[in-house]
């Protein structure tokens, strides 16, 4: 689909239609082994920085074609949508609500990396009115983390989760996957017992599945 078609699509849309939007972020601060997503690896600010202003003209193009209309959904994914400062995050919330209708947004969901999460994050997403996050974890066992490239200790989970609730973010759900590389059907279940102990509202599982002639993936 190029430009012109797609344009063409979104002029179409019935004007009553109850939109979606996705965000998608297409970086992380460390590219993950299993990861078959569309990110890169961001050590510098300036990437962000373009990426956020390339987002704020698109919102603008998109909000053209479609005539601001009523949102229903909004999703951030990725990448790592909190690699965005809370700054960032907040602006373009508030760009979404200028030129599209939110006041019957239902759902408001971002996914999180755990490990680097934060206080004023959690803040701001909460008074953005977001109402689900997604963490994503796939593997509490240290040697399965190794493997994959992504160490984050239960314990980090757990202050991202207490981080979320103590900023009324209550609809959690926490990412996991099976299948990973040296992963055992006992890793899986210690996995899932800490998980569930933390008392998330879902857990999502998904699976590995490594394709011919590129990083991995989720299946």
């Amino acid at each position: 689909m190029d430009h012109a078609e797609f344009g063409a699509w979104l002029r179409e849309t019935p004007p009553d239609a109850a939109i979606s939007l996705y965000l998608h972020v297409p970086y992380c601060r460390d590219i993950c082994w299993y990861c078959g997503c569309n990110t890169y690896a961001a050590r510098r600010t300036e990437p962000i920085a373009t990426y956020v202003e390339t987002v704020y003209a698109e919102i603008d193009l998109v909000a053209d074609m479609l005539g601001g209309k009523r949102v229903t959904e909004i999703h951030w994914g990725g990448g790592t949508p909190n690699i965005l400062s809370p700054e960032q995050f907040s602006h373009l919330v508030a760009k979404l609500s200028e030129r599209f209708d939110l006041r019957r947004l239902v759902r408001h969901a971002v996914e999180i990396d755990p490990r680097t999460f934060s206080a004023d994050m959690a803040r701001t997403l909460s008074e953005a009115g977001v109402n689900r996050v997604s963490l994503g974890v796939q593997d509490l066992n240290e040697h399965v983390q190794r493997v994959i490239g992504r160490v984050q200790q239960p314990a980090v989970v757990q202050r991202a989760v207490d981080l979320l609730r103590n900023h009324r973010l209550m609809d959690i759900s926490i990412d996991l996957m099976y299948g990973l590389p040296d992963q055992t059907i006992g890793d899986l279940r210690d996995t899932i017992a800490l998980v569930a102990a933390m008392k998330p509202n879902r857990i999502s599982l998904f699976g590995y599945a490594q394709c011919p002639g590129s990083r991995s993936g989720k299946g």
